[in-house]
């Protein structure tokens, strides 16, 4: 199997913009280690740049415009915050002898560009296992965090895989989201917290925070991506991390696909990615695509999606169907269609007070 970049992968750009826009460009650029020509960019490419949370990227290779100093101080700042928030949290799970990963976040920016504020964060992402979960929680809660009540418990248990905390002390509004899993219920096929046996501890402003190994970073950000419609900055992570994988990692990678039956989500968000930043992943990506018909499917809606902005609420009505068979393989993406066209926290909250005001 070979593990280099293939040319025989066919590059097939949606219509509309494409690589040839700034936004494109300037990424394709970074991605294949081309130093983007140093200038002065305009208002518009300036605003996509800050949309996406890509202005300090920018900047540290050569961009310039007047509101990226600012933006940079702005980013610094949250960032900064992030990062000790964070290894606090670390710290009081595992006082309570509970392993813990911070999940995305700055650690991730570290290991994709050496630079936590170059990929910023604006909350803290933590990772336990699922059956760790009453204690994490009852740690976090002796600590000062409180769940903030989005939807009803039984809502989020049942369809989502976080729930979301504050309290943290000296920045009690700063987010804290507390997972159990990286993938939405019925789109992954097994247990993930098999990445806690794998954590590196990355450096990250003076601290260092426990993170997924690479293998593990690839295959949660390649379901990240799928499952938020493919959005720019997932697929930039992807490609970025695909490139610091070695044989061994690739290897490890397809096996973890297969074990959590996620072979589709790693092959589209790979794929999508190498079309997207003019990028050729490695030839045996190949393996992991999935039937003709669903695949069909698939890369229909795909081209339908923008690239760089996030679909309308029509265009994401769609994809309910289509991510299920861009995630799972086999017949689990049955599971997972269930659980999408059952989402409706709207629906949720409302049945939640309901209830709430017979209870009175």
């Amino acid at each position: 199997m070979s593990l280099q970049a293939d040319s025989a992968l066919p590059v097939r750009y949606p219509a509309g913009p494409g690589p040839g826009t700034p936004m494109m460009s300037f990424l394709s650029d970074v991605l294949h280690g081309r130093a983007p020509v140093a200038r002065e960019i305009d208002d518009d490419f300036a605003l996509e740049l800050r949309g996406q949370r890509l202005a300090v990227l920018a900047d540290r290779h050569g961009l310039q415009h007047p509101t990226f100093a600012a933006e940079e101080r702005r980013q610094f700042v949250t960032t900064t915050l992030v990062v000790e928030v964070s290894a606090w949290c670390v710290g009081q799970l595992r006082d309570a002898g509970i392993r813990v990963a911070t999940y995305k976040g700055p650690a991730l920016g570290v290991q994709l560009f050496g630079d936590p504020v170059a990929r910023p964060s604006s909350d803290v992402d933590l990772f336990v296992a699922q059956g760790e979960l009453p204690r994490a929680r009852a740690a976090l809660a002796a600590a000062g965090l409180r769940r903030d009540v989005r939807y009803p418990a039984w809502y989020e248990r049942l369809w989502h895989y976080h729930e979301l905390l504050r309290g943290a002390p000296g920045h009690p509004t700063l987010p804290v989201e507390l997972h159990w899993s990286f993938a939405r219920p019925g789109l992954i096929g097994g247990e993930c917290s098999g990445l806690l046996d794998e954590l590196v501890e990355v450096p990250c402003g003076g601290v260092a925070l426990p993170a997924p190994a690479l293998p593990w970073q690839l295959l949660s950000c390649a379901v990240h991506a799928v499952q938020h419609y493919f959005t720019l900055r997932p697929l930039f992570d992807c490609a970025q991390l695909a490139l610091q994988l070695d044989d061994h990692g690739w290897l490890e990678a397809f096996d973890l696909a297969r074990r959590l039956k996620l072979e589709p989500a790693l092959y589209y968000a790979l794929t999508v990615a190498g079309r997207r930043f003019d990028w050729r992943p490695p030839a045996a990506v190949r393996v992991l695509r999935p039937a003709p018909w669903r695949d069909a499917l698939v890369q229909r809606a795909v081209a339908r999606l923008p690239l760089v902005s996030f679909p309308s609420r029509e265009g994401r009505q769609a994809m309910k169907a289509v991510i299920p068979l861009a995630s799972v393989s086999g017949a689990q993406w049955l599971e997972g269609l269930a659980f999408q066209l059952t989402d409706r926290p709207l629906i949720a909250r409302t049945l939640a007070r309901l209830m709430d005001g017979r209870s009175r």
